[in-house]
């Protein structure tokens, strides 16, 4: 493989492909915003609903009183609509990372052109 055949390749990103990442990131702020806002809400539902469970127990421990505010139908629905909440919050978060080095690599690559380096 030729020396300069990585850079060949890093010179494939072009216009059309910034026009993408620059939609996609547009696109995803709002969501991207909105999940992590839900996050940080969810995460609050679940210490409260498991600390309204623990109030309530009657277990004379407080090992028993923290082992039952776990155990609750409510806390379950709260995790798992956290743990979608996180999956989709990460699937985006990283969709967005790959666009901005994308975007990056073009405007690294551009300004080498621009002086000559390349």
């Amino acid at each position: 493989m030729p020396r300069d055949a990585p850079l060949q390749r890093a010179m494939l990103v072009d216009e059309a492909d910034i026009e993408e990442s620059l939609a996609y990131l547009r696109d995803t702020a709002v969501e991207f915003g909105a999940l992590k806002s839900r996050k940080l809400v969810l995460e609050l539902k679940l210490k409260r609903a498991r600390a309204a469970r623990v109030a309530a127990s009657q277990a004379s421990s407080t090992d028993r009183r923290e082992a039952e505010g776990w155990s609750s139908s409510k806390v379950d629905e709260i995790i798992e609509e956290s743990a979608q909440a996180e999956a989709r919050f990460t699937e985006i978060g990283a969709m967005r990372q790959y666009h901005e080095l994308r975007i990056e690599v073009w405007r690294s690559l551009n300004a080498n052109n621009r002086r000559g380096n390349i």
